[in-house]
């Protein structure tokens, strides 16, 4: 059994992510999304993690989480992604493995990577053609952070325009460097 270098910590940012085996769907209709995104949501209040930004594809899953209580983090990920599997596998009449080993994981460093990340994990229905902007997609938590009244956004430099454009910004696929005009980075 493979073992994991990173050490999960309490508080600290973690960009998690993984595929279909084989490159096969983890997700075939909107019921199949919208169930993935219930438990992420369900199970992320009972494990006491935060998800930061998070998006659910037919293919793929993304999202930045932050461990609040002392449970650690894949705990959390394969309580979700075992009974997701679970249902698909019953609903589909399938067995076997859904997901592409284990799970991915990148400790997040500084605002500024914080900011690039949760910008590409929205970004990722347009730039994986399942929507033509991330708006549209109902599978992801962007439509919380351009809303002010409903956002517990992380980034605390941008309100809800800012980071709509921010975004928008990366859908024009400008350098990333430009992210210095929404985005003061901390040393």
């Amino acid at each position: 059994m493979a073992t994991r270098r990173l050490h999960f910590e309490r508080g600290n940012i973690y960009h998690v992510s993984n595929e279909g085996a084989h490159g096969a769907h983890i997700a075939h209709d909107e019921h199949d999304m919208a169930t993935l995104a219930t438990l992420l949501r369900g199970e992320a209040a009972a494990h006491h993690m935060r998800l930061l930004a998070w998006c659910v594809l037919p293919h793929s899953y993304q999202m930045l989480v932050q461990p609040l209580g002392t449970e650690p983090l894949h705990v959390f990920i394969q309580r979700v992604f075992n009974r997701y599997s679970k249902r698909f596998n019953h609903r589909y009449a399938r067995s076997g493995t859904l997901f592409a080993g284990p799970f991915r994981a990148e400790w997040v460093v500084g605002e500024r990577t914080l900011a690039l990340l949760c910008r590409h994990v929205h970004l990722l229905p347009v730039s994986t053609g399942c929507a033509a902007a991330p708006e549209l997609w109902p599978h992801s938590d962007f439509a919380e952070w351009i809303d002010d009244t409903a956002c517990l956004r992380p980034l605390r430099h941008l309100d809800a325009t800012a980071y709509a454009q921010f975004v928008q910004a990366g859908e024009r696929r400008q350098p990333t460097t430009q992210i210095s005009q929404f985005v003061t980075t901390q040393a």
